[in-house]
């Protein structure tokens, strides 16, 4: 009340032009008073903050009522779930352009029943909230509409062909999925971090239909192709190309289409629930044991982002990659998926970048053992390379990809995710990855991300107890490249055992982000895991935003996390200078052991000497001066 006396002080000075006393009013209730002292001004500002903050996060009445701000809060009697702000004035903030904008009529969905997300308007005029499954409610405004137009051009320009009556099934449920999970924004904590965001939305995309016809040689992908594998399933754009695979007929496991797979494992890819599995969707009504756990995901805060991009997968997905190894089964060869992505040929205006969405499917049978690289590269026709050529940006395409893994009791995969994705060319790389480990069993992933211009990869794994994950990962972001890592670990029930190291290379103006969580609830005791994230600078200039997170819920764990962000240490740059190793060979030594740390573990080793390229091209004046090296 004191300060709300020392705001009213004088507040006819406030504006220069003519206005009603109705506006002055309105003015000198939400403006300081500029000819009260600094620290009066400074409280008032930060009571006008913090006004704000209470009405943007809680959705509580504003503190203080002014012409933008002023509204009461209301339930809708044709829809009493749904809390909606009513607007004292008609009028619309503008649009972006400067146009007043017109009311927003409620959109038209044809979904009914709980998954249904619930739109109502009180009145002409009025602000209006969509409000989603799980408590969130998103105001229905211009740019809201804009982003669902996004995702609706997208599913419309899938193509109608699909590999077997099944994936229609499979595309029903994507498409409930995607409707009843609010849109991506930075406004999510999950995608706070996400700069480019925008620019994705920007960008109009057209869902790939030539999978099938698309000319893509063995020669163009040869150098993608892992040696020791014998067995190589191509994808392009989506969809399994069996003339350009290399497939054994072994009866030990099944490596191909969904449409080739027989009845028994299309039963055994159902049961285990891997057809259809949608991250974040699929298990977001996950029940707590006990009542004062907080949810696991809620919309808001704990996501990754996962599920809007996983349901856009399985609702535009023509086909899917499935490798199914029998139970008691030791595959001695390792196995690769390979997904190539091809930009279109036109060059015209109107041609919009490609759309693909791969989906893989993985099923370990009891006591099986694999090996498994699952590689995402592109190729870029030969009127985006004249684009890049001369300047311009070239169309390149979305990579929103899905992989799902079901493990059986006892087994053993050792999985490889190498995204790879030219750089430059206008590639984005969105893909969601969910594992479900079982009793006994033991999941290792390697995951590198050095291409595209935007990469996120999402993983997810979830841990029933007395089972073993190792997750290692690399992030090599440079020039401009905005490169994207969130993983999730939840163990369910005790005796698991984690191990997670993520690493982060970036020079010029490479933007680097990682989010790591590891949840263990109530009873889950005896679980041991290790969380840590490094990252080095080559130059001044980049970013990295890294975000470890351990939710212990219980008494007897062991857990550590950690996080450091450093350039190349100069204390060890001396140590190896003063045995007599030029400063630049020292550098390029402490900078090649730190990306050798993960990308040794690597199985195809002609993608480890691709890193290690990438790596000499992030760092060129450190190469130069270990010229002696």
């Amino acid at each position: 009340e004191l300060l709300g006396k020392k705001r009213r002080k004088g507040v006819e000075g406030i504006g220069t032009r003519s206005s009603s006393t109705e506006e002055k009013t309105q003015r000198s209730r939400a403006m300081p008073n500029m000819k009260e002292p600094l620290s009066t001004r400074l409280l008032a500002l930060l009571s006008l903050w913090l006004g704000f903050c209470r009405q943007s996060a809680f959705g509580f009445r504003p503190l203080f009522s002014g012409s933008a701000s002023r509204g009461t809060w209301k339930r809708s009697s044709s829809s009493p779930s749904a809390l909606l702000v009513e607007r004292e004035t008609a009028a619309v903030p503008p649009s972006p352009a400067g146009e007043p904008t017109t009311p927003l009529a409620a959109p038209v969905l044809d979904l009914e029943g709980e998954a249904a997300p619930k739109t109502t308007l009180i009145e002409e005029g009025a602000l209006h909230l969509r409000e989603y499954p799980g408590g969130l409610s998103v105001p229905w405004t211009q740019f809201e509409e804009q982003r669902e137009a996004w995702w609706n051009g997208i599913v419309n320009s899938r193509s109608p062909d699909v590999v077997s009556a099944l994936v229609e099934q499979t595309r029903a449920v994507g498409e409930t999925a995607l409707k009843s999970v609010p849109n991506p924004t930075r406004k999510l904590e999950a995608f706070r971090h996400q700069k480019n965001l925008d620019k994705l939305y920007q960008t109009q995309f057209k869902s790939s239909s030539d999978g099938k016809t698309v000319s893509v040689s063995r020669e163009a992908l040869s150098p993608f192709v892992c040696d020791e594998a014998e067995d190589v399933l191509v994808l392009v754009n989506g969809v399994v190309r069996p003339e350009l695979s290399a497939l054994s007929s072994a009866s030990e496991f099944y490596l191909g289409s969904l449409g080739g797979a027989g009845d028994e494992i299309v039963s055994v890819l159902e049961r285990e629930g891997l057809l259809s599995f949608i991250p974040e969707w699929t298990n977001f009504d996950q029940l707590r044991d006990y009542e004062d756990s907080y949810p696991v995901f809620d919309r808001k805060k704990f996501d990754h982002g996962m599920a809007k991009f996983a349901a856009l997968n399985l609702a535009c997905a023509s086909d899917a990659a499935v490798l199914r190894v029998n139970p008691g089964v030791k595959v001695e060869k390792p196995l690769q998926i390979l997904h190539v992505a091809v930009a279109p040929e036109e060059s015209d205006a109107e041609t919009l970048p490609t759309a693909s969405h791969p989906r893989v499917i993985l099923s370990m049978g009891e006591g099986a053992q694999a090996r498994v690289v699952h590689s995402s590269v592109s190729i870029s026709s030969s009127s985006s390379s004249a684009a890049a050529a001369e300047g311009e940006t070239p169309k390149g395409g979305l990579v929103n990809g899905a992989t799902v893994v079901g493990m059986g009791e006892g087994a053993e995969l050792k999985l490889d995710v190498l995204q790879e994705l030219e750089e430059g060319r206008g590639w984005w790389h969105w893909e969601q990855m969910a594992v479900r480990n079982a009793p006994k069993a033991s999941v290792s992933i390697c995951e590198i991300l050095r291409g595209s211009e935007s990469s996120r990869l999402n993983t997810q794994i979830d841990s029933p107890g007395e089972c073993r994950q190792e997750l290692s990962s690399l992030i090599m972001a440079g020039g401009r490249q905005q490169l994207t890592a969130c993983q999730m670990i939840h163990h369910r029930k005790g005796g698991g055992t984690t191990e997670q190291l993520h690493k982060n290379v970036m020079a010029d103006r490479g933007d680097a982000c990682w989010r790591g969580r590891v949840r263990i609830e109530h009873g889950a005791d005896q679980t041991a895991c290790a969380q840590m994230c490094r990252t080095l600078t080559v130059n001044p200039g980049t970013k990295a935003t890294v975000i470890p997170s351990l939710e212990i819920l219980t008494d007897d764990v062991t857990a550590t996390h950690g996080a450091t962000v450093s350039d190349i240490p100069e204390a060890e740059v001396f140590y190896l200078t003063s045995r007599g190793i030029p400063r630049g060979a020292a550098r390029y030594m402490l900078l090649q052991g730190f990306v050798e740390d993960i990308a040794r573990g690597l199985t195809d080793k002609r993608a480890e000497k691709r890193v290690m390229e990438k790596l000499d091209r992030m760092a060129p004046d450190v190469l130069s001066g270990a010229a002696g090296r």
